[in-house]
């Protein structure tokens, strides 16, 4: 008999599917070294991604700590805090 896996799993599948439990799958989808998304307030993961995952190539996914130092830098941009590209290279010439 074949199970048939799906292509996008909630954290209880592919908990499952890692055979590990859930808590391990939220706890390495935080971490940012289990690849996934969040869908409203639940995870979603593509079964690829975890198979990549178990063979050693895990996906260059972000952690939190580098999330929130990218909405820093948007938040920059768009406050005004940046200096643009072309005025920092006109400064470098000189």
């Amino acid at each position: 008999m074949t199970v048939k896996v799906p292509e996008v799993m909630t954290v209880a599948e592919a908990a499952a599917y890692l055979r590990v439990d859930e808590r391990t799958v939220r706890r390495l989808l935080r971490a940012g070294r289990l690849p996934g998304r969040k869908v409203g307030r639940e995870w979603r993961l593509h079964k690829a991604a975890l198979d990549r995952f178990l063979a050693g190539e895990e996906d260059e996914a972000l952690s939190a700590e580098d999330w929130k130092a990218l909405l820093r830098g948007l938040e920059d941009i768009r406050a005004g805090r940046v200096t643009p590209w072309e005025k920092l290279r006109e400064e470098l010439v000189r």
